[in-house]
């Protein structure tokens, strides 16, 4: 994979959908949610049975 590939959201979600297990798709999703939409500053813990 190069380095600077940009990559369109579809490809992302492709990639996401295709190459992750299960639990990394929740660790994705729950750092997504601290950097851009959690205004408190607080960190969510994801539980581990996911």
């Amino acid at each position: 994979m190069e380095d600077n590939k940009k990559f369109t959201a579809d490809e992302v979600l492709k990639i996401i959908s295709n190459k992750m297990e299960n639990g990394q798709r929740w660790l994705l999703l729950n750092e997504m949610y601290d950097l851009y939409y959690n205004k408190s500053d607080k960190k969510v813990e994801l539980e581990e049975n996911y």
